[in-house]
């Protein structure tokens, strides 16, 4: 076990379902000890490795995947593309609207953060 594994309450770390909304995981508690956030870090980086030439960016969901999303992008040396709430993001954007069990909400991305967006 991991210092990262012992900083998440009640949550089995090999599951990275890690930033799933209603998990009833805390995270938060991750950031009172800057080792684990290196050793999560670490985890996720290998992850990515493992995927090498597939990976073009790393993608964070508001609000939880900003806050790990930027520094593990930085990592890999990646571009950081967050993903908000509708009418958050400047510019073009595509949105996609989804179902929630009271309701619907939709996420939008910047047309320009997508990779062929990005060289064109």
């Amino acid at each position: 076990m991991t210092r990262a594994d012992s900083g998440i309450q009640a949550w089995p770390f090999s599951d990275l379902r890690l930033f799933t909304p209603g998990s009833g995981t805390d995270i938060f508690s991750l950031f009172l000890d800057p080792s684990c956030i290196s050793d999560l870090l670490g985890i996720l980086s290998a992850r990515v490795a493992s995927h090498p030439g597939r990976v073009d960016g790393v993608v964070g969901v508001e609000s939880r995947g900003f806050l790990l999303g930027p520094m593990l992008a930085h990592s890999l040396r990646l571009p950081f593309v967050p993903v908000r709430k509708k009418g958050k993001l400047p510019g073009r954007v595509l949105a996609k609207e989804y179902e929630l069990e009271y309701g619907h909400n939709t996420l939008e991305i910047q047309v320009e953060s997508l990779s062929s967006e990005r060289t064109a």
